[in-house]
């Protein structure tokens, strides 16, 4: 009987400690597979945000012609990442040879609605939608490449008395294209050129 009920309770406790080690060990996992996902998207959307504000520079350097820097200079300092532009006519670029969408008219309507929300707000939006059309089953950050309007109207001031050396051309401020739109944040008025999408 001594024998019976101590073999009862030996049962009893290895299934105890199993279960607590199996509670524990399922907290563990979600725990951090919650900080490694608030770390992703943390990275992604700093990066993105730097990337798009670059391109800012690059356009007004240019005079809104064209993004001519080496994407996978970016590509490589983001770990594991890939970097495409979409300018704002709509037309994607990357210099990955990664697969993806060429103009804004291969995005499903969820991914198209993502990326105007985030042109219309000005704020760079995280999502996993892209996953299907990029090719990754994973988060994607979407950052629209926004010109301040008064920033350009400063620039420009300050060019006409060095006799319009640095002028930067007011055809940046078209906002003709699928993803060139004016908009307010905080009561600044920009134009987006575009977005980065990194992921």
């Amino acid at each position: 009987m001594l024998k019976s009920i101590s073999s009862k309770l030996i049962t009893l406790f290895i299934c105890v400690t199993s279960l607590v080690f199996l509670i524990t060990s399922i907290m563990f996992l979600y725990l951090f597979s919650s900080y490694a996902y608030n770390e992703k998207e943390e990275l992604l959307v700093n990066s993105a945000s730097s990337i798009a504000d670059f391109a800012a520079d690059q356009l007004k350097a240019t005079d809104g012609d064209d993004f001519s820097f080496d994407l996978r200079y970016f590509a490589d300092s983001v770990l594991d990442a890939s970097v495409w532009i979409c300018d704002g006519n709509g037309f994607f670029r990357t210099d990955l040879g990664s697969s993806g969408p060429q103009t804004a008219d291969q995005l499903t309507d969820e991914e198209y609605v993502i990326i105007m929300n985030a042109m219309s707000t000005g704020d760079v939006k995280v999502t996993e939608e892209f996953s299907d059309t990029f090719g990754e089953d994973f988060l994607s950050a979407c950052a629209p490449i926004l010109i301040s309007v008064e920033e350009l109207n400063t620039l420009n001031s300050a060019a006409e008395e060095d006799g319009g050396i640095g002028e930067v051309s007011s055809d940046i401020l078209d906002n003709e294209g699928p993803f060139s739109q004016r908009i307010t944040v905080d009561g600044k008025e920009y134009i987006t050129k575009g977005l980065v999408i990194i992921h």
